[in-house]
């Protein structure tokens, strides 16, 4: 091809292919369809999704050779290292696979909307999150499993690690409170009764009975799916031989460093107006809101927009609903 104005046109042909084919990413979606005043508006938004879905995948993750003996297939069969095992009458197999590396410390878990609803800030300050709900109740159940499973190694802790385990309660549970939950997920759906049935059931806060029917809801099926992971963790080491009490400590330790270090961007805004604008519009470049969504903030956005001091009732009427 031709040169123009010294540049390849070859070369912008091939870039235009490539953003063609990337804009195919589920990401870009949006950006397909958005009108842009000019082109560097249109390469900004690009950047800016690319940039935001990488750092939710982790900037050093590549892929890194595994072996192992597996009692399932995984990857390709060593058949020399396999025939050794069943000699042994080990029923597993020696295992060949390419695994990806471990996420590096400072994952980036998104961004959170929230309201200061704090009497006393300083002392007891309290936030009613708009957006992120989910997130935070998932992180809850994920230290909640953890907490539960370094508990049975207590005996074996040292005096920074029982200190470490005190504070990862202390992420469920208010200082000074039996039953205060931190974070306090919405009543609908049996979610906060859920919530509180497992962390009782787990003796991490005072009684409190379990729901009927809750192992059939999410609440409960996402502690009991990151106790078992948790737990696979602890069987992996556990077939080693010798004393494996440190070492489990060390890799459940390592989760919670790893957890700890994680970010989460928090913006705090003054309204109910401003929450429900912002969080229309951060959502409009990920998953589509649903018209109930777009409804619920058009309506309290108003509300909030002129004066209305029952707001709070009507948002608790909304969630009942």
């Amino acid at each position: 091809m031709n040169k123009y104005k010294n540049t390849v046109i070859k070369n912008i042909y091939y870039m235009l292919s490539y953003a063609y084919q990337n804009l195919q990413h589920k990401n870009y979606e949006k950006i397909k369809t958005e009108v842009f005043e000019n082109i560097q508006d249109l390469f900004a938004a690009i950047l800016a999704e690319g940039i935001l879905s990488q750092l939710k995948q982790g900037l050093s993750k590549n892929y890194i050779e595994g072996n192992d003996n597996l009692s399932t297939l995984r990857g390709k069969i060593n058949i020399k290292e396999s025939i050794q095992l069943i000699f042994r009458n080990e029923n597993k197999l020696s295992c060949c696979f390419d695994d990806l590396t471990e996420n590096n410390i400072g994952y980036f878990l998104g961004t959170i909307i929230c309201i200061d609803t704090s009497v006393d800030s300083i002392n007891a300050p309290k936030r009613e999150v708009v957006d992120g709900q989910q997130r935070l109740t998932t992180l809850s159940l994920l230290l909640a499993a953890l907490y539960t499973t370094l508990q049975g190694y207590r005996q074996c802790m040292n005096d920074d690690q029982q200190a470490d385990l005190l504070q990862l309660k202390r992420k469920l549970v208010l200082k000074g409170t039996e039953s205060t939950i931190r974070v306090v997920p919405q009543t609908q759906n049996n979610n906060l009764d859920d919530y509180k049935g497992v962390l009782a059931e787990q003796k991490i806060i005072s009684a409190h009975p379990m729901p009927k029917f809750a192992g059939l809801r999410r609440i409960k099926k996402a502690f009991e799916y990151f106790k078992k992971r948790v737990c696979n963790e602890i069987e992996n080491i556990e077939n080693t031989e010798g004393d494996t009490s440190e070492i489990i400590l060390t890799t459940l330790f390592d989760i919670l460093e790893k957890i700890n270090s994680a970010v989460i961007v928090t913006i705090e805004v003054s309204s109910h107006a401003d929450a429900y604008i912002l969080f229309e519009s951060l959502n409009n470049r990920g998953t589509p809101l649903t018209a109930v969504d777009l409804i619920k903030n058009l309506l309290l956005a108003q509300l909030d927009m002129h004066g209305n001091e029952s707001l709070d009732y009507y948002f608790s009427r909304w969630q009942q609903v």
